[in-house]
């Protein structure tokens, strides 16, 4: 999927010119990390004063592979994660009767990640750059209640921060904390409710936070090493503009996203190969 707006076409050239200097400098991966586990997510939405619309809650299959390595002064991690999974949606219909339902949803992202260590220290300062190409969320109809499915793409920028301490037997532990923001999401709306269109809108300003816990061996050259890891990450989305939709029986439907936030528990085991 290529993007879809202005500002992700720039987001893309910014994160091209700054592969630049590694592909001059004809850089190898050091590392291969493979991970699989759950992670318990909730998402909620409110109105304009603050009241909670519907909340959601679930537990989702997560997976991850990276490649690292150091190049030009800096270390590089490029990283692509896969979420999905359901959870249980309790909300209201239009009439205000209480609703349940399934809210089935499914992620990717792809970051790339560049790490700059402070000598002399266990600190480093990081950026990224990361896309999530078609992030989707489809609620299963009830009754005479009509489901829909969203679809979002969404372009990261984050500004973080790494310290790693030694443990006992040769172990180590890393934390990571990363501040995101960027473009608003493109957000894409299906079903019957909206007749035979797809209804298109940007959804409002956003940011996220995120920490992050990683706990493995002392890497040692050509094996497979165990890790753990654990990650929190919360993102808050501001109401959107509405827009205009003509239905097909010719009345004017005005259609926005409500302000949102979501938050994940994320567990994950893994394998990590340094290479010789």
């Amino acid at each position: 999927m290529l993007p879809r707006s202005p500002a992700s076409w720039w987001l893309l050239g910014a994160g091209l010119a700054c592969l630049a200097p590694a592909a001059q400098a004809a850089c190898v991966p050091a590392q291969l990390d493979l991970g699989l586990g759950v992670q318990a997510s909730r998402w909620h939405e409110e109105g304009g004063t603050g009241e909670r619309l519907l909340e959601e809650r679930g537990t989702l299959r997560a997976g991850s592979l990276a490649v690292s390595g150091p190049c030009a002064g800096l270390h590089w991690v490029a990283q692509l994660d896969l979420e999905s999974g359901t959870r249980d949606y309790q909300g209201r219909s239009s009439a205000g009767a209480p609703l349940s339902t399934l809210s089935r949803v499914r992620s990717q992202r792809l970051q790339l990640q560049a790490w700059h260590p402070i000598e002399g220290s266990a600190w480093a300062l990081g950026a990224r750059l990361a896309w999530e190409p078609d992030s989707r969320r489809a609620l299963a109809s009830v009754g005479a209640v009509q489901g829909y499915e969203e679809s979002r793409e969404r372009w990261r920028l984050g500004l973080g921060a790494r310290w790693r301490h030694a443990l006992p037997s040769d172990w180590e532990g890393r934390w990571e904390a990363w501040l995101d923001s960027g473009p608003r999401a493109r957000l894409s709306l299906d079903g019957e409710a909206f007749g035979s269109r797809t209804v298109r809108l940007d959804e409002g300003r956003w940011e996220s936070l995120a920490l992050a816990w990683t706990l493995g061996p002392a890497s040692r050259a050509g094996r497979w090493q165990p890790w753990l890891g654990w990650r929190w990450e919360s993102l808050r989305t501001r109401i959107s503009a509405p827009v205009a939709v003509k239905l097909d029986s010719g009345r004017l439907l005005a259609v926005s996203q409500p302000a949102y936030r979501q938050s994940d528990w994320r567990l994950m085991a893994g394998l990590r190969f340094t290479m010789e």
